[in-house]
């Protein structure tokens, strides 16, 4: 899931939904055992996250099932190691 503006672009594999939502909003409704936040901009399903790369600082690259890279956010670096249980 992807902020833009006030509306949210879900993506499903080779699918995309808009919702006029705020991502925050949908945070607090989804399972966080399958779903977490990892950037101001964005939510990823868990099971689709299949590859971890360390940045400096604490951040992370997101490699999704299908190659997409997503960097993590500063403010969600505790979230991110949490939910994949990393070391600090």
């Amino acid at each position: 899931m992807e902020a833009d503006g006030n509306q949210v672009h879900v993506h499903a594999g080779d699918d995309s939904f808009v919702l006029r939502d705020s991502l925050g909003s949908l945070d607090d409704k989804l399972d966080p055992a399958r779903f977490t936040r990892v950037h101001r901009k964005y939510i990823v399903n868990i099971a689709r996250v299949v590859e971890l790369e360390p940045l400096v600082k604490g951040e992370y690259v997101l490699i999704l099932r299908g190659g997409r890279r997503l960097i993590t956010g500063r403010t969600f670096r505790d979230r991110v190691r949490q939910t994949f249980n990393l070391s600090l």
